[in-house]
């Protein structure tokens, strides 16, 4: 039997890794399909317990808005990410130990969201902000691990953004600790906005490739 050549052992292992992938892009789109759908619910009142007055629940529009900002880049970022790392970089040495991390670390993220998506009443804004705080701990590891050990550049700017906003926040929850604190939630909620805004601005290209 003649031996493959090195071309044939790629063209093999992308073959392999493309259903995989889109599997697993799948997977995490049903996770977070399920968070969007719990926050709208937390946002929208049951009109027939609520006796149809006020079927909006105003308080929870500013939380609402932050996983938004948040799930949207989120989501693009993970499906360019697994496109990129295993569609583009993949070699025959091996990508199971890889993947896995990164299935490790994207569903502990999901998780995240999903508490986020319980927790947008105005009375509870601690715990939803500490929830994006976690996440961006976790990603923060990630993006460092995948950048440094990996050698995956692309996500460098998730890195150093991360830090800086999970900071931010923290200094946030750190001086705002009522549960009803209107500056608090508002100043986080502009942190939100900023943290958004810069990571398409420094990862424009990566989003959207040419």
């Amino acid at each position: 039997m003649a031996s493959l050549t090195p071309y044939r052992w790629y063209s093999m292992e992308m073959n392999a890794t493309a259903p995989i992938i889109a599997n697993l892009r799948n997977v995490f789109a049903i996770v977070l399909s399920l968070s969007l759908g719990e926050a709208y619910k937390q946002c929208v009142a049951d009109t027939a317990a609520n006796n149809g007055t006020d079927w909006i629940r105003w308080g929870s529009v500013r939380s609402l808005s932050s996983f938004l900002l948040l799930v949207i880049p989120f989501f693009q970022g993970m499906a360019r990410f697994l496109d990129v790392a295993y569609q583009g970089h993949v070699t025959p040495q091996g990508y199971g130990r890889h993947l896995l991390f990164d299935i490790f670390a994207f569903t502990l993220e999901a998780s995240g969201f999903f508490v986020m998506s319980r927790t947008l009443r105005p009375q509870q804004w601690r715990k939803f902000y500490g929830a994006i705080v976690a996440i961006l701990v976790v990603d923060a590891t990630w993006a460092y691990i995948t950048v440094h050990f990996r050698h995956i550049p692309d996500v460098a700017p998730w890195m150093w953004s991360n830090l800086f906003f999970l900071i931010a926040l923290g200094v946030i929850l750190l001086v705002c600790r009522r549960k009803r604190d209107t500056l608090g939630q508002n100043v986080a909620l502009v942190a939100m906005v900023l943290r958004t805004a810069a990571d398409y601005y420094f990862s424009w290209s990566f989003y959207f490739p040419k």
